[in-house]
């Protein structure tokens, strides 16, 4: 039998053929799985993109709307008019008629502290100042036209807080004289009792969590009891809320006192308006302290000479006045602080509008390198 077969020129051929067919189709679908697998990529790129995209969007408008937020929280809820600093701010300024003014007087001390709140029918006195500055608080307090005490406050037993106690309680009547600390401290808290009971003056004790008022204003104490503290960090403070007004009186508290506040009190209560510094400028705030806080104004009662705690006002641009350069005032109505010399301070509460000119001649602080004679123990 016969069979029909393909020369093999052409079977070869045909063999070639299929074999590039096969080739062909096998690259063919090996394109289109690339293909399919780039647009599969592709797909995914462009989704996750634009997910990005959309994340980010969502991401940024949210924290505008908190950046905005909390610049609406960061807005102070009072105005402070410094005159010292500018005298022209308080040029035609004047409380409205009838509005209740609460005045925060400071005397003309150094490296001591002595402080009187009053708003016309009551008034205290926080700290005496030392038995030989004590004249300069009796000055003020007739400048300030006090006729009797409703309450004097020891925030620690140290001279240059307790010191002019007995010259004080000899001219102003008072009700009562209040401190937080044992008569046990030491030799200046030993004399107390003595001191009041000389001049017919009940003597009271308070600690941390005791709550005052005055004109409408509250004062909530903080002093600690932990005697691994130091009298100066347990030295009482206390924070003064008039209206949307807020003071802290921080009497001569150091860093670890500062400290215990600052993690211990919600940043919104330790945020103030005007502090009196602590310890006459002497140490800078803590961090925990002075980042809640958002200080500004401070009271230091001292002078310009260089101490840790004025360089870091300095640094930190606080507004501050030294009281060795004059008697300070506080005006609050509980929206608007007054901050200047008693001088203004009496022209604004007889409605007289207009900051008065220095005269000519008019004597000025010393310069900051200018030599200062302290008296006081160091160590207090």
């Amino acid at each position: 039998m016969a069979f029909c077969r393909a020369p093999k020129e052409k079977y070869s051929s045909l063999q070639r053929r299929l074999r590039k067919d096969i080739t062909l189709t096998q690259t063919y679908r090996e394109w289109k799985k690339r293909e399919a697998s780039e647009r599969v990529v592709h797909h995914l790129r462009t989704g996750s993109f634009l997910l990005i995209c959309a994340l980010c969007l969502s991401i940024l408008m949210t924290a505008c709307a908190e950046n905005a937020d909390v610049a609406q929280e960061d807005l102070p809820k009072t105005v402070i008019l410094n005159a010292i600093d500018d005298p022209t701010s308080i040029e035609g300024f004047s409380y409205p008629k009838g509005a209740h003014v609460l005045r925060i007087a400071f005397p003309r001390i150094m490296e001591c502290d002595s402080c009187l709140v009053t708003d016309g029918s009551e008034s205290i006195l926080i700290d005496c100042a030392t038995e030989a500055q004590a004249e300069q608080v009796l000055i003020m307090l007739r400048e300030q036209e006090i006729a009797k005490l409703d309450a004097i406050y020891i925030t620690h037993p140290h001279a240059d807080h307790a010191g002019g106690l007995a010259e004080i309680l000899q001219e102003f009547p008072t009700d009562g004289v209040w401190t937080c600390f044992s008569d046990l401290t030491n030799n200046i808290s030993q004399a107390l009792p003595g001191i009041c009971e000389a001049f017919d003056v009940p003597l009271n004790r308070y600690e941390e969590g005791h709550v005052f008022t005055l004109g409408g204003a509250t004062f909530e104490t903080y002093a600690a009891t932990d005697r691994a503290l130091g009298i100066n960090d347990r030295s009482a403070a206390f924070r003064m809320q008039y209206g949307d007004a807020v003071m802290f009186f921080a009497a001569d508290l150091e860093a670890r006192g500062l400290r215990r506040l600052g993690n211990m009190l919600d940043p919104e209560t330790l945020r103030l308006d005007i502090i009196k510094y602590p310890h006459h400028g002497k140490n800078g705030l803590v961090r925990e302290f002075w980042r809640p806080a958002k200080l500004r104004f401070a009271v230091v009662t001292s002078d310009r000479t260089r101490r840790e705690g004025k360089e870091d006002l300095v640094y930190k641009g606080w507004a501050h006045a030294f009281t060795a350069e004059g008697e300070i005032t506080l005006l609050c109505d509980g929206k608007t602080w007054c901050v200047c010399w008693q001088e203004d301070a009496q022209r604004i509460l007889k409605g007289e509008t207009a900051a008065k000119k220095p005269d000519e001649g008019t004597e000025t602080a010393e310069p900051e390198d200018a030599p200062v004679y302290i008296t006081v123990d160091k160590k207090e």
